[in-house]
């Protein structure tokens, strides 16, 4: 083997690009605004010097070329925008590197540096408001990543491979550490990129390719990305790549490229892609991008990243889950992107559910259960998270975790069709546009018929657990938990049965798989009933559920001890019918075998039929005639249960039966 050669930094040679414009264009007449400098931040409250104004950039045209043994990179950039005020100058992002000339519609531009990004170009012509422009800079350096950013080890931007290569990532900054540019989600353009590179590596970027080319130092790859994006969307991956290229059923070309080392479990799961797409279009409409792909890494970095139409994964991270999370930014975060960076949970809460959706369609995964495990598992941390303005540094964190579960509340609070319906139409609605949560609150009111201030406020706008009303919505409705009996207890007839649920949560109750009675929970989540007197001595398993649903409590094992000697048995004669606020009466038989004894220190049970309360005393009277006697009674649960203190006598010769009367309303 040979060693390789090493490879000289090939100089990169452009024309003058010149604008069709006449002079006196450039000028702002009389009436118009006065000339100003444009702003040196684009007003974002998290990154205040991050991107600029004054103008609106339609597309880049790139041309850079870049030495992997140096790490040296030289490029061209080609800025086309329309000023949107009067400008004296205005000022694009650029780290670290080296500006070497700038021009404005081809005349020399003065420039300068100020503070740690921003290239300040004063052109020799003022621009005039509406004025379409270009802005030519030729700069070289080596490209570093931005300390202190996104991930555990503080890369944003331009990073550098093991296998000498490197890849440009991040979020919120990344292009300014690689060519100049609007760093601003607000100000989202067109990208062409051609990267000139040894002929032994090989280039990626987002879009269409658009062409390779020999070149005296080396090869040209040539990409085109016509959807607007982000600058901090826009991609450069340098290695020895292996292509895997194919296309959608549509058309729409798929390139993904795969780092040496990348496993065979990554190009499997890569594999699946366009049925990934084909499902997210299912739930979010037409795919909004003109191609497709994925740039999958052999280096462990903190994070993989939704970049416009091909997503950069870590090292690791090319599984079903991620592929699915970062292309469903395709329509949430890249097509339609954030406002402001408080609005972060528009991009990462969506794609985050995005993977819920995918296993419950794919693996049949329970949603309203992982919902539930969710709320199980996790305490005043996760209820602390904040999902809009939760302060710069904080972006990427509970966006990700509490994101899902307020959007699956979402779902149940507006109801499923509303739901759905928005998932689909928002992002056509706002194809290539801009958004904040005020927007997307106000056109999921629109959709639904809901006023949803307070859902937005508890689970949104504000932090901690959301009161029941928006934690509990619809049917999205927690399985009852069994306080008593508890597990292995013994239990006479008629004992309580009682737990927690969600306040108003109608609570069904079983004993060995049948329904023995059911009741509603309380505004502060208790339930409490009772278990049948007449049911019989032994081993038993009790469950609760939420009544009309499948899932139950875990089930709660019991042995039922005879009252006494003996167990009575009781039977409901009738339900009585009364009109509402009028007395009737309610007539239980107590039966026990004849002669059997019975311990005369056991309490009887008695709930009331639904809609009907205990107003008064109980009598007794014998099947043996004789005068009726009235009882010592307890009433419980505001009247839904009659205790009856007073001994029962049972065991009389030829007295079998005896029935027992209770008035209620």
């Amino acid at each position: 083997m040979t060693a390789p050669q090493r490879w000289r930094r090939p100089a990169v040679t452009v024309a003058a690009t010149l604008t069709a414009l006449t002079f006196g264009a450039t000028v702002a007449s009389a009436g118009q605004d006065r000339p100003a400098p444009g702003a040196d931040g684009a007003g974002d409250s998290y990154y205040p010097q991050d991107g600029n104004g004054g103008y609106d950039v339609s597309d880049y045209d790139l041309k850079v070329a870049y030495a992997p043994d140096s790490r040296q990179l030289t490029g061209l950039q080609t800025v086309n925008a329309r000023a949107t005020q009067s400008l004296s100058s205005f000022n694009l992002d650029l780290r670290g590197l080296t500006v070497d000339s700038v021009k404005v519609n081809g005349l020399p531009a003065q420039f300068s540096r100020t503070g740690d990004h921003e290239l300040v170009i004063t052109p020799r012509n003022s621009l005039a408001r509406g004025l379409r422009f270009s802005a030519e800079i030729a700069y070289h350096g080596v490209p570093e990543a931005i300390p202190g950013a996104i991930g555990e080890d503080g890369s944003n931007g331009w990073q550098h491979t093991r296998s000498g290569g490197a890849f440009a990532a991040g979020q919120p900054q990344s292009a300014m550490t690689w060519y100049p540019a609007n760093e601003t989600p607000r100000d989202k353009a067109r990208f062409r990129l051609a990267v000139t590179v040894p002929d032994e590596w090989k280039a990626i970027s987002n879009g269409r390719e658009a062409g390779t080319f020999k070149t005296a130092g080396g090869t040209t790859h040539v990409w085109s990305e016509d959807t607007p994006a982000a600058p901090y969307m826009t991609t450069l991956a340098i290695d020895k790549w292996t292509l895997n290229k194919r296309q959608r059923a549509d058309g729409t070309p798929i390139v993904s490229a795969y780092a040496p080392g990348i496993p065979d479990t990554t190009k499997q799961a890569d594999a699946r892609l366009p049925e990934i797409l084909d499902f997210l279009e299912s739930k979010f409409g037409k795919y909004p991008a003109s191609a497709a792909g994925g740039i999958y890494l052999n280096e462990q970095i903190p994070y993989s990243l939704e970049t416009m139409s091909r997503p950069i994964y870590s090292g690791g991270a090319g599984d079903i889950g991620t592929i699915v999370h970062e292309n469903a930014h395709q329509w949430y975060g890249d097509s339609v992107a954030v406002d402001k960076w408080k609005d972060i949970c528009l991009n990462e809460c969506f794609a985050s559910y995005a993977t819920w959706q995918w296993e419950q369609a794919k693996d049949g995964v329970d949603l309203d259960a992982r919902y539930f495990d969710e709320i199980a598992a996790n305490g005043e941390k996760f209820w602390a998270g904040k999902l809009y303005d939760m302060g710069p540094g904080n972006e990427f964190t509970d966006v990700y975790f509490k994101g899902p579960v307020m959007l699956h509340a979402l779902s149940k609070y507006v109801g499923q069709e509303a739901f759905d319906r928005v998932l689909k139409t928002w992002p056509a609605l706002h194809r290539d546009g801009n958004v904040n949560m005020q927007e997307f609150q106000r056109y999921v009111e629109e959709v639904s018929h809901k006023d949803l201030q307070g859902f937005f406020d508890a689970w949104i706008y504000r932090n901690g657990k959301p009161a029941p009303e928006y934690l509990y919505p619809g049917d999205l409705k927690p399985v009852p938990v069994v306080a008593s009996p508890a597990k292995g207890a013994s239990v006479r007839p008629g004992a309580a049965v009682s737990g927690t649920a969600a306040p108003g949560q109608r609570v069904s109750v079983t004993v060995d798989g049948a329904a023995v009675a059911e009741t509603g929970a309380s505004k502060d989540g208790a339930w409490r009933t009772t278990l049948p007197v007449n049911l019989a001595p032994g081993q038993h398993t009790l469950t609760a559920a939420s009544a009309g649903q499948k899932r139950q409590s875990a089930p709660v094992p019991f042995t039922l001890t005879p009252a006494g000697e003996s167990a009575l048995h009781t039977e409901q004669t009738f339900v009585p019918e009364a009109r509402a606020g009028a007395n009737t009466v309610l007539t239980v038989s107590f039966a026990a075998p004849k002669g059997m004894p019975v311990s005369t220190t056991a309490e009887q049970r008695f709930v009331a039929p639904t809609g009907f309360r205990f107003t008064g005393l109980a009598t007794h009277v014998a099947d043996t005639g004789g005068p009726g006697r009235d009882l010592r009674t307890r009433i419980e649960d505001d009247g839904r249960i009659l205790v009856v203190l007073d001994p029962i006598q049972l065991n009389l010769p030829g007295s079998p039966r005896a029935p027992t009367t209770a008035p209620c309303r």
